[in-house]
């Protein structure tokens, strides 16, 4: 394969010097898993201890290939480039040198998830501290926060019974504010407890402010609602030209002037040009100060409308939807503190549910750690000692960092001041944050690139080449993402503006044997010439979505299906990706692949389980090894193979057991056809029954399958 440099060499080479601190925004097929071991291995062959270097990652499937990527660099292998052997030479030596034993002691190497991380950290606060303790961390909590939940509830019975000291009447508010529906109540409940680590701090704020003055709670919400929409003003703001909002300021105008919407201009302007489900409004009438005769004015605003929609700030007019226009009266700011008060008893009586279960979550983890680092404002005596012990700091994916586990990183690195030998490393791409759901703030990662984390400044560096797809698809990647993401980032919205990359792969791949690498000349190695670049080119072809003719669902399988083959016999040594929005969108086209004899591999799509012929197998195996399984009897006598109908399932469903003599006996009482049906399962569990325990386990579920034609009842036409 051609070793020329990529054009973004330099940025790479600046993304391994030691010394400086970096953020790098690498796209994807930029090599960054590459750069991030090369970062690794660059500082262990320079520390004093493996120790002093932590590599943080999301997932445990990176962190093990991180980790085994360094390994085998330790073990001289797979030095593929240049910079990999002068690596693998470097920490070779310094391994020696140092006595490290790293090839035998391979766990010195600290490369972990975060949540690992955060558990080690909370490991180390004393026994009773917290829920956390030495509790097993859970990946579904759902069971944990629906147990705080009944106490929380538990809480109004109490208080009724006159046993607490009156808390309850906050929680009875807030299920006032819900119409007392409890179940609502409880889901909402449970989805806040699982991002706790988000709005603990500041509710247990309000709260106590509200206990020491209630008369100053307001007058501090309402300034802070005043800042945040004078934010998310000025946000809209900067991306309107002075022309577009001199448009927008007659629109609003217009509208007041014929009796329609009025306020406050950016509210009302919201009001005008967005419906109530948050899209931009196409037509315009009386109600929204437009009447019919004023056909050219209303052309005009619809225009304006328009050019809003394009500039791509729906996100703006939605979030200051959300705020209230006057400010928070007497009455909300009680029903806000209720809310609170609420919450806060949520997260006391998660804390007993945890202790008693002996059971954590990762939030939960996640608050501890930062509590191991940081009591009362100040660093903990784990904190000084991590500060001493940790040198150096790579982030994978930073992208999907969290606030909290942010703030994680900045107490971590609290007494850093950039001076010493330290560096932090962030590897990323905002474009592919895909941790929402864990929220993840891919904000924080400009926040990081303009400002840095706490004292340390980190060099932003760009990486542009994608190693991994033909130009042709390159070029329109960025011709199409260019135009939906737009070119503008902005850290509270979480907006993110498209980076172009550029193709390192050329328009024809050389495919080497490793195996005959070096026995033949690079002129005798096989080569596999990639498409066209006019094979390569998107196209577009739409079908009618509830069309079930050759022009709709069935129709884009089969088309898709066609296109696969063509394309396997073009390249029959590539491999093609197929992206479907959904799931209910796979089964026309896995039955348009299987029809093609397209083989296919993928994840939880198709599982072998739910084949209705494997689950009739599974059935017909409980069956045999249980008499009194009815369910799986049951499902057996409905099997297409069998297929007794409905009267006769009724009859079979009186049963007690399903032995021979019980099946016989009911063969009897069926219509003639259901009879023939069942009598010939009774014949063949009188050959083969006998001997279920005599022969290998397959034996007898397999002859009793064949000989009642199971298979030809799955046969496809």
């Amino acid at each position: 394969m051609s070793h020329d440099q990529p054009t973004d060499h330099e940025e790479r080479e600046r993304a391994l010097d030691p010394e400086t601190s970096c953020i790098v925004q690498a796209p994807a097929g930029s090599g960054k898993t590459t750069l991030l071991v090369q970062r690794f291995a660059t500082l262990l062959a320079r520390v004093e201890r493996p120790e002093q270097i932590l590599a943080i990652t999301f997932t445990r499937k990176a962190a093990a290939e991180m980790r085994q990527r360094v390994l085998k660099l330790l073990r001289g292998a797979d030095a593929l480039q240049d910079r990999d052997a002068e690596l693998s030479q470097a920490i070779r030596v310094q391994d020696r040198r140092q006595g490290w034993g790293l090839a035998l002691n391979p766990s010195r190497l600290k490369i972990q998830t975060i949540d690992s991380f955060a558990r080690s950290l909370a490991g180390a606060l004393p026994l009773g501290a917290g829920p956390e303790g030495r509790a097993t961390p859970v990946e579904d909590a759902a069971p944990l926060y629906d147990g705080a939940v009944d106490r929380l509830f538990e809480r109004l019975r109490d208080d009724a019974e006159g046993s607490t000291t009156g808390l309850a009447q906050e929680i009875g508010r807030f299920l006032m504010l819900l119409d007392n529906e409890a179940a609502k109540a409880r889901r909402l409940i449970v989805e806040m407890l699982a991002r706790r680590d988000q709005w603990l701090e500041p509710v247990q704020t309000l709260l106590n402010a509200h206990l020491e003055d209630a008369g100053s709670v307001a007058p501090a919400l309402n300034a802070n609602v005043r800042k945040l929409t004078d934010a998310v003003i000025e946000d809209i703001r900067r991306t309107l030209d002075p022309d577009l909002e001199e448009e927008l300021h007659w629109l609003v105008q217009f509208a007041a002037a014929h009796e329609g919407p009025q306020g406050a201009f950016w509210p009302t302007a919201k009001k005008l040009c967005m419906t109530g489900r948050g899209q931009f409004r196409k037509t315009l009438t009386k109600r929204e100060g437009f009447p019919a005769k004023c056909k050219e004015e209303k052309e005009c605003a619809l225009a304006t409308i328009a050019k809003l929609r394009n500039l791509g700030i729906a996100e703006g007019f939605a979030a200051l939807a959300n705020l209230p226009e006057d400010g928070l009266d007497a009455r909300q700011v009680q029903d806000l503190v209720a809310i609170c008060a609420t919450l806060s008893l949520a997260v006391l009586d998660l804390n007993q549910e945890m202790r008693a279960e002996g059971r954590t979550d990762f939030t939960q983890l996640n608050i501890a750690a930062r509590q191991a680092l940081q009591q009362d404002g100040a660093p903990t005596e784990l904190a000084l000692a991590l500060d001493y012990r940790i040198r150096h700091i790579l982030i994978d994916e930073f992208q999907d960092t969290s606030s909290s586990q942010f703030e994680l990183l900045e107490l971590l690195i609290e007494g850093w001041t950039g001076q010493e030998d330290t560096s932090i490393f962030a590897v990323g791409d905002p474009m592919q944050s895909i941790y929402r759901f864990r929220d993840a703030d891919v904000g924080l990662f400009k926040k990081a690139k303009d400002a840095g984390i706490n004292a340390m400044r980190l060099r932003p560096l760009q990486l542009t080449v994608n190693f991994r797809s033909a130009p042709a698809l390159v070029d329109w990647f960025n011709q199409k993402f260019e135009r939906i993401m737009g070119d503008r980032d902005d850290a509270e919205s979480g907006a993110v503006r498209y980076h172009r990359s550029n193709a390192h792969k050329p328009a024809q791949l050389r495919v080497e044997n490793a195996a005959d690498q070096n026995a033949i000349g690079q002129d005798q190695a096989e080569t596999t010439a990639l498409p066209s670049e006019a094979a390569l080119e998107a196209r577009v072809r739409l079908f009618k979505k509830k069309d079930s003719s050759e022009t709709g669902a069935s129709g884009e399988a089969e088309t898709l299906a066609q296109e696969i083959q063509e394309l396997s016999e073009a390249d029959p040594k590539g491999s093609i990706a197929l992206l479907v929005r959904s799931r209910s969108h796979l089964p026309d086209i896995l039955e348009a692949l299987r029809r093609h004899g397209i083989r296919w591999q993928a994840t939880d799509i198709d599982p072998l389980a739910e084949r209705p012929a494997v689950m009739d197998l599974l059935s017909l195996v409980s069956a045999l090894t249980d008499p009194t399984d009815r369910l799986a009897w049951l499902s057996l006598l409905r099997t297409p193979w069998l297929g007794l109908d409905l009267p006769s399932l009724e009859q079979a469903a009186e049963l007690q057991e399903f032995d021979l003599a019980a099946l016989r006996a009911l063969a009897e009482r069926l219509e003639r056809d259901a009879a023939h049906r069942l009598a010939r399962l009774t014949a063949s569990l009188a050959r083969w029954l006998p001997r279920l325990y005599e022969e290998a386990p397959r034996t007898v579920p397999e002859a009793v399958w064949l000989e009642c034609g199971a298979p030809a009842a799955y046969a496809e036409p």
